[in-house]
């Protein structure tokens, strides 16, 4: 990545100073993240980092291990190992005009990847939780809508029918 650079003439020595201008965030803090390529060289040693640690082996029932199953990545854990906050990284993807975006973008991403197919293996309740927290959903549809049509003198009899249908059903629930 180019880096901004200004130089100039110091009044009191005469000498060259060179100035980088380093990003900042619109409210004043200094962007922790500026050259694309060697955050995701980091990103990708986080992902490598998971896939190296082993976080739950299952036995078989002689003892031998059948799978292992890695440390899964997270994004908290992605910025526990960037060393910043889950929530500035999180604010750091949902800005625009940010250089580094996109990446984290991607490293997100690739992380509801491994959830969705630990969800398709497994389907844990825990797993389920944090898919929620990315927008998944699980809500079930009722249709509770019920089509009667009345006509005629036997209006009334045909309600006092379904009324007493209805307490029926609510005896029985």
């Amino acid at each position: 990545m180019n880096k901004n650079f200004s130089v100039s003439t110091c009044a009191e020595t005469g000498r060259k100073v060179k100035t980088e201008f380093v990003p900042v965030l619109k409210y004043g803090g200094l962007l922790e993240f500026t050259d694309p390529d060697k955050l995701q060289k980091q990103i990708d040693k986080y992902f490598e980092t998971c896939k190296k640690t082993i976080a739950k082996k299952i036995y078989n029932g002689q003892g031998e291990v059948i799978e292992e199953i890695m440390t899964p990545p997270t994004f908290a854990g992605l910025a526990t190992f960037l060393d910043v906050d889950r929530t500035t990284l999180y604010n750091y993807a949902s800005r625009k005009d940010y250089l580094c975006n996109q990446v984290i973008l991607r490293a997100k991403q690739r992380i509801i990847e491994y959830l969705e197919i630990r969800l398709y293996i497994e389907g844990k309740s825990g797993q389920i939780f944090v898919a929620k927290n990315y927008g998944y959903r699980d809500t079930p549809t009722i249709d509770q809508s019920q089509h009667i049509h009345i006509s005629g003198d036997d209006k009334h009899s045909k309600l006092d029918l379904i009324r007493e249908k209805l307490k029926q059903n609510d005896t029985q629930e």
